[in-house]
């Protein structure tokens, strides 16, 4: 998603991405790439105005119902696991009891 939002505040319809593999198994040269992306106006255009309002009402609504539900896509990322998968794996009784035991509520950001 970065390079689409990339795109669409620079006003362009193409980026460059470096890629870096870090396995010693791959031959150096084959470890950093740079790699163009492009996007069609009308591809950056469905991005900017329906995808992204579809994703902030539906943050929205979840912060209007203080309710967020499990959502298993995301549990790992080339970053490694969510720190709630623990959470999500549970049963829904034994939730509130491991957020309220190894998590502390933090003060709420404020742009």
């Amino acid at each position: 998603m970065a390079p689409k939002l990339e795109c669409v505040l620079l006003n362009a319809r193409n980026v460059i991405i470096n890629k870096i593999g870090f396995k010693k198994t791959i031959p150096l040269n084959e470890r950093f790439k740079r790699e163009m992306v492009n996007y069609s106006t009308d591809r950056l255009a469905e991005w900017a105005n329906e995808i992204v309002p579809y994703y902030a009402r539906m943050l929205h609504s979840y912060n209007e119902a203080s309710h967020y539900p499990p959502n298993f896509t995301q549990c790992e990322s080339k970053f490694g696991w969510c720190d709630y998968k623990r959470v999500c794996e549970l049963d829904r009784n034994l939730r509130e009891i491991e957020l309220t035991a190894n998590y502390e509520v933090a003060k709420a950001w404020d742009i």
